[in-house]
C-alpha cells in the first residue's frame, strides 16, 4: 500500500512538473530588436529598455587609413522603451545623421511556448517619425506635415530546434514628402536566422528585400537596395549586445529604404553594434 502511495505521489509530481515546463514561453535571442528591425520580444511589465545603436563608416572606402570605417564619421541612435504590460510597450528613438525622431508602440499577440500551443511569437509595431532637420532641407514649399513618415512592422518568430531560431519582419513605410525620383511608399520583407552557440551567445544573419510601391515622380524612381547583415549576439538578464557587419547605412528602416543606394558588396559593408540595457524589475 505504501509502495502504491509513493508511486502515486511520484507520478503526480512528474505530471505537474512536466505541465509546468510545457507552460513555459520561449524567448528569441534577438531581444527587443535585431539590428534596426523590431522583433516579437517585449520588455516585461514595469521594465524600461535603453537602446544605443552605432553604425561606423564603410569598411572598404578608405581601408586601413580609417581602421576600416571605425574612425570614419558614424551614425548613432539612442532611445527608450517601457513595458506597460508584458505584451504592450511604448518607445521613443532619436537618430543623429537625419535627426529622425520616432514615437511608437508595440503589441504582442502571441508568444511561442514549449507546449507548442502557441507555435510562434507575433508582435506589431507602429510608429510616427519626424525629420527634425532645418526647414531648408524640405524646399521652398515647406509645410510642417512634410516632416513626417509612418512605419508599421509585423514580426513573426519561431524556435524550430533547440539551437535554431527564425524570424520574418514585414515592414511598410509611407512618407508625406520625398525628393524627386523617390518612392513615397515602401514595403520590405526581412528574413533572419540565428544559431545558439550557448545559452548566452548566438550567431545570426538576415537579409532585407525592400521594394518601392508608390511614387509621384515624373522619372523612374531609384529602387531601394537589399541589405545583408551578419553578426553575433550576447545575452544576459540585464543586457543584449549585438555586433554585426552590414551594407546598411541608415538606422531607421524608412530612411534605409529611401536613401540607401549601397548594394551588397564587400566595399559597402560596415561594422555596427547594438547595446540593449534593461532597467528595473518585473512587476
Amino acid at each position: 500500500m505504501r509502495i502504491k502511495r509513493s508511486l502515486l505521489i511520484i507520478s503526480l509530481f512528474l505530471t505537474f512538473n512536466l505541465a509546468a515546463q510545457n507552460s513555459g514561453t520561449i524567448r528569441g535571442v534577438w531581444d527587443g530588436r535585431l539590428v534596426n528591425r523590431q522583433t516579437a520580444e517585449m520588455p516585461e511589465k514595469g521594465r524600461t529598455s535603453v537602446f544605443v545603436v552605432h553604425y561606423f563608416g564603410p569598411a572598404g572606402e578608405n581601408g586601413i587609413h580609417d581602421m576600416f570605417g571605425i574612425y570614419a564619421p558614424a551614425n548613432i541612435q539612442m532611445g527608450l522603451e517601457h513595458g506597460f504590460t508584458d505584451d504592450f510597450s511604448v518607445y521613443f528613438l532619436s537618430e543623429k545623421n537625419n535627426k529622425t525622431l520616432d514615437l511608437g508602440f508595440r503589441y504582442r499577440f502571441m508568444q511561442q511556448d514549449i507546449s507548442d500551443i502557441n507555435p510562434v511569437s507575433i508582435a506589431l509595431a507602429l510608429s510616427v517619425s519626424s525629420d527634425a532637420r532645418d526647414e531648408k532641407f524640405f524646399g521652398d514649399n515647406y509645410f510642417f506635415i512634410n516632416r513626417f513618415f509612418y512605419t508599421g512592422q509585423l514580426a513573426v518568430s519561431r524556435q524550430i530546434a533547440p539551437r535554431w531560431q527564425l524570424m520574418t519582419n514585414w515592414t511598410y513605410v509611407h512618407f508625406n514628402i520625398v525628393p524627386e525620383q523617390s518612392f513615397s511608399d515602401f514595403m520590405s520583407l526581412t528574413f533572419s536566422g540565428a544559431y545558439k552557440l550557448s545559452r548566452k551567445m548566438a550567431l545570426f544573419s538576415s537579409v532585407d528585400l525592400p521594394v518601392g510601391i508608390a511614387s509621384a515622380s515624373k522619372e523612374e524612381p531609384f529602387k531601394p537596395k537589399s541589405i545583408l547583415t551578419l553578426g553575433t549576439t550576447l545575452n544576459s538578464p540585464t543586457h543584449n549586445f549585438q555586433v554585426f557587419l552590414s551594407n546598411g547605412s541608415q538606422i531607421s528602416p524608412g530612411k534605409e529604404m529611401l536613401n540607401n543606394q549601397s548594394g551588397i558588396s564587400l566595399k559597402n559593408m560596415r561594422i555596427g553594434f547594438n547595446i540593449h540595457i534593461k532597467l528595473g524589475t518585473k512587476k
